[in-house]
Order: C-alpha cells, then structure tokens, then sequence
C-alpha cells in the first residue's frame, strides 16, 4: 500500500558511456565495499527501510520474505512472482570502520542497468561517502555490460541526490510533475 505523498518532480538520468573522469573514490581508508553474492533479501530489505524511510520509499515497505525473496533471485517486483528471471539484481554494501554505512542496489535487464536503490544510513550522512559510493554503482554497472545506465529520483529524496548523479555523469532526459 502506497502511502500518500505530496505531488512533486520526479528525474530520470542516463549514462550511455562511462566517463572516468567524474568517477571518486573513496577518501576514507576504512570505507569497504561488499558484494553480496547472492543477493539476501533480508539484507535488501533492511537497507530499503533504514535508507529509504526518511524520504517516504513506501512501494515495498510491506512486503513478505517470500516477496523479497522473488524479488532479489530477479522474479520481478509484481506480487505474483514470474516464473523465469525478468532481471538481475546487484547488491553492494558499504561498510565503514566494520559498521554498514550505505548500500546500492542494481537491476540488470540485458545491457540496460538500472541503479535501483542508493544511499547512505542516516548516520552517514556529511562524510563524502556519497559520491564515492554512487561511482561504485555506475563502475559495477558497466562491469555488468551496460549499454546504458539509469536511475530517477525525485525532489523527495535528499536533496543531494539530484546534484550527485549530476557531478558523477549523468545527464537528465525527463522530468515528470507528479499529480
């Protein structure tokens, strides 16, 4: 259940090249990136709650295991599950001196990547961690065999987020006013 949500703006971004130039690695000697293979749901799960909750990520704030589960093995986000893989799902999290800091979250269909899911703990916020770790998801997307990278955001999220994707390449091709 959608909770309601003010009408605002939401931004859509593409990448269609990598561009290194814009790319910022991690500062913080105890910054630790950590791919889950597989993906754990419980894990995904978490982040989307603790990450997304103070800017209202409510979609999947209500679903089962066994959703999440579907979800993370790429059955799809519908509720009833499909029967083949629709998508990959790529999740990464930040680790910081031991203690998760932020994570992402990819959805890989064909050479489209899309960055799902991306943020910071609220505790990790003001570090320079944010554009570090969104240049780890843009490189784990072309890694991935992108042809195209994307994500949107919306004037819901932290209000860093728009510039951030901004400064590390990509480039805005819609804007949707939400009624």
């Amino acid at each position: 259940m959608r909770e309601f949500a003010l009408p605002g703006q939401t931004y859509y971004l593409e990448m269609t090249e990598p561009k290194p130039a814009d790319a910022a690695p991690f500062m913080n000697e105890d910054a630790q990136l950590v791919e889950l293979v597989p993906s754990d749901p419980a894990v995904n799960r978490r982040f989307y709650l603790s990450v997304g909750g103070p800017w209202q990520w409510t979609d999947k704030a209500d679903w089962s295991d066994d959703r999440w589960r579907a979800y993370v093995n790429g059955l799809g986000e519908a509720p009833e599950p499909a029967v083949e893989p629709q998508e990959r799902i790529i999740t990464s999290v930040l680790h910081v001196a031991g203690r998760e800091a932020g994570y992402f979250e990819l959805s890989v269909v064909g050479d489209q990547v899309e960055i799902r899911y991306f943020g910071l703990l609220p505790w990790a916020f003001g570090q320079g961690l944010g554009r570090p770790l969104l240049s780890a998801a843009i490189a784990r997307g072309w890694r991935a065999g992108a042809r195209r990278l994307w994500v949107h955001t919306c004037d819901k999220d932290h209000p860093a987020a728009l510039p951030n994707y901004q400064k590390c390449g990509f480039s805005l091709y819609k804007t949707v006013d939400e009624q």
